[in-house]
């Protein structure tokens, strides 16, 4: 087996106090590799779950809110940095991170990892857990702090 040269690095980012840590270690990476570095927020699809099937302007405007709240924090988080590119999508975050892996050519997934064990685990999922599962690429976790 060889090893792939990497290109493109995608750094799922999920808005917490702990993702500017993520980026700074997948940028350091980045320069490193002379790589490409993708930033991608998926909006969680689950948060406002019933949104998708009730018809009311008022829960319309409320997805809309939340939708503008996150591009401009994934703004906010990636300003300074050189990301070559910043991509907001709606859906289940640790699918759509493969997915979006799988269809654009990502060679090397950065992402961060809260440690959660046990009861934690269970109640809240583990999304690096799923795409170090699935991913069609290496992925790199960076242990954080829940904050």
């Amino acid at each position: 087996m060889s090893v792939k040269e990497v290109k493109r690095i995608l750094v799922p980012v999920d808005l917490s106090e702990s993702a500017p840590e993520v980026l700074d270690y997948a940028q350091m990476l980045q320069k490193s590799m002379g790589a490409e570095l993708v930033a991608l927020h998926v909006f969680d699809e689950r948060f406002l779950g019933t949104l998708h099937s009730i018809n009311s302007p008022v829960l319309g405007n409320l997805k809309l809110d939340f939708h503008k709240k996150g591009k401009e924090e994934l703004d906010k988080i990636c300003q300074g940095r050189e990301i070559s590119q910043r991509v907001f999508v709606e859906g289940h975050p640790a699918k759509k991170a493969v997915s979006y892996a799988e269809e654009n050519n990502i060679d090397l997934v950065v992402m961060g990892t809260h440690g959660y064990t046990g009861l934690d685990k269970f109640v809240l999922g583990s999304i690096a857990e799923y795409v170090v599962r699935h991913s069609p690429c290496p992925v790199l976790t960076v242990r954080t702090s829940p904050k």
